[in-house]
């Protein structure tokens, strides 16, 4: 009798215990993102003294800004043929952007406006020259010139543009001012403009693009882990360069209208002030086959030419990322240049930018410390939780089933006995009676 109260008592226990666990393990992961949130909360807003205002005053993840350029290998051929270019990749050329900010004000609407300065400190253990380095590539002010004269209808004075070689050597030192000044809207080491940055919450990722003067949606392609830190990719979409045969809302980033370019291409003249500027994605990557096989030596790889952000998911705090452009001149024949004249047209790739920031080891192992691996810890007790609560509750409900089923049989075996002990008694009467 004792044995079996202590028995009931057990199963009661073990009943009791997997309840509060599963309830427990089901509780805890919301719990634990409430609290989570209420942390963001307190450490997102750009207060003076915390450690989010001061990296966002100094960013502690550093920033490569590499230069590639395509050397062109048969600049003759192209001229007096009309051969088709070929093509040399020459870099990188590193440098590390030093992003400061100056001239903080903050305003009582929450905002702060402050100015930008950008520094570019070449790297030459991650580069692959000096920054004399030279190669040959298109004369930019040649082709302005030629694009200048070809959409206006009165032309005068000599043809001196002919004197002038279609493709002049350039040095890598003097290209990074052009182009950081031109790309970048920022000359190396002068002040940039102000901004006021708004921070809210929202479900949908826009990053902007200032050299391709639009925003656009970065969608989610796969998890993945980098230091030990867990991520979630975002990529750009296909239909940001794509043609308005496949994404039919990019005809408003036609320009002029109505005169679209191939896929893979965005015609940037109107935000350059009439410099024939088209913008892609390095080595044309995404774009229309048949740009692709205007050149020799043009290989596009998505892993080293796409655009990327990885995340940490739920709080958003940068892992890596990748952000890519490639600057191409158009190029085209002209009445008024007699070098022209064998071409037909070109989307000329000049150069392209690999903008490059990943977490350091030491950022890595703080954030590990300090918030994965706790979030990991409360992830694995919550279904561990769930588990061992359904483990026991399934005993219970098992030894519940088998003491049914033992008594149903007992209960069986003695109604089968009282029913033959019946039919023996019968059956002895009966033979009595003949008797």
């Amino acid at each position: 009798m004792v044995c079996k109260l202590s028995q009931r008592l057990l199963i009661i226990g073990l009943g009791f215990t997997g309840l509060i666990l599963l309830i427990s393990g089901i509780l805890l992961g919301p719990l634990v993102n409430m609290e989570v949130e209420q942390k963001l909360k307190k450490m997102m807003p750009l207060v003076k003294g915390t450690k989010t205002y001061n990296y966002w005053i100094n960013p502690p993840i550093p920033i490569d800004f590499q230069l590639y350029f395509f050397h062109v290998v048969n600049p003759e051929e192209i001229v007096q043929n009309g051969a088709k270019p070929v093509l040399e990749e020459k870099g990188p050329y590193t440098y590390r952007l030093i992003d400061t900010k100056e001239n903080l004000t903050h305003h009582k609407n929450f905002t702060v406006s402050y100015n930008e300065r950008n520094v570019y400190v070449f790297q030459r253990h991650l580069s692959v020259g000096d920054e004399n380095d030279t190669f040959t590539s298109l004369n930019l002010p040649l082709i302005l010139n030629n694009s200048i004269a070809n959409n206006y209808t009165v032309y005068t004075g000599e043809d001196n543009l002919d004197k002038i070689s279609q493709f002049t050597q350039w040095d890598g030192k003097s290209k990074l001012t052009f182009w950081s000044s031109d790309t970048c809207n920022m000359i190396n080491g002068t002040d940039g403009n102000i901004f006021h940055p708004h921070i809210k919450d929202t479900d949908q990722l826009y990053l902007f693009y200032p050299q391709i003067c639009r925003s656009y949606m970065i969608s989610f392609e796969k998890k993945g882990e980098f230091k030990g830190v867990r991520y979630s990719r975002f990529i750009m979409k296909d239909d940001v360069f794509a043609s308005i045969k496949t994404n039919p809302e990019n005809a408003g980033f036609c320009t002029p209208r109505n005169k679209c370019l191939p896929s893979g291409l965005i015609n940037n003249t109107e935000c350059r002030k009439g410099t024939p500027v088209i913008i892609s994605q390095p080595h044309f990557l995404g774009a229309d086959q048949s740009v692709i096989d205007s050149f020799d030596g043009i290989r596009p790889n998505k892993d080293l030419h796409e655009t990327y952000i990885d995340l940490v998911p739920l709080i958003g705090n940068l892992v890596r990322t990748q952000r890519t452009i490639q600057i191409n001149m158009f190029v085209e024949k002209s009445m008024y240049i007699s070098q022209t004249k064998n071409i037909n047209y070109f989307y000329f790739p000049v150069m392209y930018i690999k903008e490059k920031a990943s977490l350091t080891d030491s950022l890595a192992a703080q954030f590990r410390d300090e918030l994965q691996n706790p979030l990991l810890i409360v992830f694995y007790a919550k279904y561990c939780c769930i588990g061992i609560g359904i483990v026991l509750l399934l005993l219970v409900a098992g030894y519940c089933s088998r003491i049914k089923i033992k008594a149903f049989k007992h209960e069986k075996k003695t109604k089968s006995a009282i029913l033959d002990a019946t039919v023996n008694e019968h059956t002895k009467l009966l033979k009595n009676e003949k008797n």
